[in-house]
């Protein structure tokens, strides 16, 4: 089996591309699936003195392509002018990522490195009006500023991509932000493909929201939260993709809406575990109440090893069987979600409906692996197999 793992790596892309008999193409597949896993587990270098366009595309394709990611496999669906906004694109959450998540750091430190992260990008790509000048001076963002126009005030003028000199001074500006050599790149691919500016700055205010652990009061304000870490990345790589409708289309909002909930909503299924442990609850506050679970009987609930006697024991499995109960209601919204997710393939471009069929089918088949059992979610993070990923994979066709 590793044999073939390896030989499968190694297989002529013109086979990935030009897929002319079922033998090629089922090798074609396993070799998108395979050749982007960071064999050797290092993570690419971003300090340099290099600037340029150049070594930015090349840093943006190190760092999507050594993610060790499901979904970035699928970006070889597309046309390589697409495949790679979509690996800078890539690059640009995971940074933005990485910095909420900064181990060993201050909430405080993490916080004020995601503000200075978005106005350096201001100082890029422009602010979109109505936008702060530091996305984390907004903590709640409406539904409705989640695709807005992405006009550039005046006070902020925009960089272009090739400008190594201007970079370069922005580096004076903004000391020890390492993720400036992905903004040349990423200035590109927005006027390229005109991305709304503000998805941008609505993943950093998103990420930016979990520094601390925060609760919600309902679903809708999980909603809000859902459009901002997920929807906004969905709305920018629709610009990539190639949509028959305008971005701001109703048919298109609504079931790039519905993407954002269905995927994200599934993420919070499958990771309240390890999300607790965390000091993050995603569910709302509501509808654990209305199960009679309240924080701190949740908290029993998931730290099952500490569990000493009968009496606890007896305890949990009620708790479990709430629990149990309040998924199910997760997972019936979730199905909803997933229902009017699914127009979204009509109102895309050709490679954008087979890399949408993929990362559909991918979120799909680990929520219905949740759905079958619920409780699964308690033991662990629910992952797809080996196996899964390969059907997946043929989906893209």
């Amino acid at each position: 089996m590793v044999g073939l793992c390896f030989f499968v790596i190694n297989y002529p892309l013109s086979i990935v591309n030009y897929p002319h008999s079922f033998p090629a193409f089922i090798f074609g597949r396993f070799h998108a699936v395979y050749s982007t896993i960071d064999l050797f587990g290092s993570r690419p270098k971003m300090k340099t003195n290099d600037l340029s366009l150049g070594m930015s595309i090349r840093v943006c394709r190190a760092i999507a392509r050594r993610s060790g990611s499901n979904f970035v496999p699928a970006f070889r669906l597309l046309s390589r002018e697409k495949r790679e906004a979509m690996e800078i694109l890539y690059a640009f959450n995971r940074y933005t990522d990485d910095l909420a998540d900064a181990p060993g750091t201050e909430a405080e430190d993490r916080l004020a490195a995601l503000s200075a992260w978005a106005d350096l990008l201001g100082d890029v790509v422009g602010l979109p009006v109505g936008l702060p000048r530091a996305a984390t001076e907004s903590p709640v963002l409406s539904e409705s500023t989640v695709l807005s126009e992405s006009t550039v005030s005046t006070e902020n003028p925009v960089i272009d991509a090739g400008d190594s000199a201007a970079f370069g001074d922005l580096r004076d500006k903004y000391p020890g932000c390492e993720g400036i050599v992905l903004l040349p790149a990423v200035r590109m691919i927005v006027r390229r493909f005109d991305i709304p500016r503000d998805t941008l700055f609505h993943v950093i205010e998103g990420v930016a929201s979990d520094v601390r652990p925060q609760r919600f009061a309902c679903f809708d304000e999980a909603a809000t939260y859902c459009h901002r870490v997920a929807t906004a990345v969905g709305f920018a790589s629709l610009a990539v993709w190639g949509t028959k409708k305008p971005l701001d289309a109703p048919e298109t909002v609504h079931a790039a809406r519905a993407c954002g909930i269905a995927f994200q909503w599934t993420n919070i299924l499958r990771d309240v575990l390890e999300d607790y442990r965390q000091g993050r609850i995603y569910l709302p506050m509501d509808e654990l109440a209305h199960f009679g679970l309240d924080e701190s009987r949740f908290g029993l609930l998931l730290d099952r090893e500490h569990r000493t006697d009968d009496r606890e024991r007896c305890q949990s499995r009620e708790f479990e069987e709430k629990f149990e109960r309040l998924l199910l209601q997760q997972i019936s919204r979730c199905e909803m979600y997933y229902q009017s997710a699914k127009a979204m393939e009509d109102l895309l471009e050709r490679d954008g409906r087979r890399i949408f069929r993929w990362m559909y089918g991918a979120y799909h088949r680990l929520y219905r692996k949740i759905a079958v059992r619920p409780l699964r979610v308690l033991d662990g993070r629910v992952r797809l197999s080996l196996l899964d990923k390969c059907s997946i994979a043929l989906l893209g066709r």
